[in-house]
């Protein structure tokens, strides 16, 4: 799938990878319904599609995503579609502390590779191809209103999780709301 869109008068176009043949069975499970949001995560390293598709689990840290983007603003698919990556972890929402992997479930994962303790930033091609993966979730699953959270947001106990590392959500906001009369998507949506 393509997403396209155009931010004043200039062409965005990202393609979403699907690499979720090669990720670990273990690390997704079925859904089991639509989920109503969206959680952004930074991964603090490289080589992040090999953890997030299995390395984590091999380490003893199992963890995933539903995508990652790539510093390139590629987007890779992490997990097979209609699955529940296991990225949120331990989380409180309105219902409490969720251990069960509620916020999993309820939440699509977005992983940016970004070398956090190394002083990195995510660039502005992570931002826009997080811009217009979000919006073709949002047209998608007809979100209105968009529920957008960082790590850091839900993570319990509180300050447990920094990330999205320096994260530009006013950048990525201003991206979005002038993408989104513009938007097309060609081929199959991703979600």
């Amino acid at each position: 799938m393509r997403v396209s869109w155009s931010q004043e008068g200039v062409e965005q176009m990202f393609e979403v990878y699907d690499a979720s043949g090669l990720c670990d069975k273990t690390l997704y499970e079925e859904r089991g319904g639509e989920p109503d949001g969206i959680m952004l995560h930074t991964t603090d390293g490289r080589s992040s599609q090999d953890w997030l598709q299995g390395g984590s689990r091999r380490a003893g840290k199992p963890a995933s995503s539903d995508f990652l983007i790539a510093r390139s603003g590629k987007i890779i698919r992490i997990v097979p579609r209609g699955q529940m990556s296991y990225h949120a972890g331990v989380c409180r929402d309105a219902r409490g502390v969720d251990t069960e992997g509620r916020t999993s479930r309820r939440l699509i994962g977005i992983e940016v590779e970004n070398a956090d303790t190394a002083g990195e930033i995510p660039t502005p091609q992570q931002h826009a191809a997080a811009a217009g993966l979000v919006l073709a979730a949002a047209a998608f699953y007809k979100w209105s209103p968009l529920i957008m959270y960082g790590h850091y947001g839900l993570a319990h106990p509180m300050g447990r999780r920094s990330d999205p590392h320096a994260w530009n959500w006013g950048y990525m906001m201003w991206l979005m709301a002038h993408a989104h009369e513009s938007i097309s998507l060609f081929g199959a949506n991703p979600f």
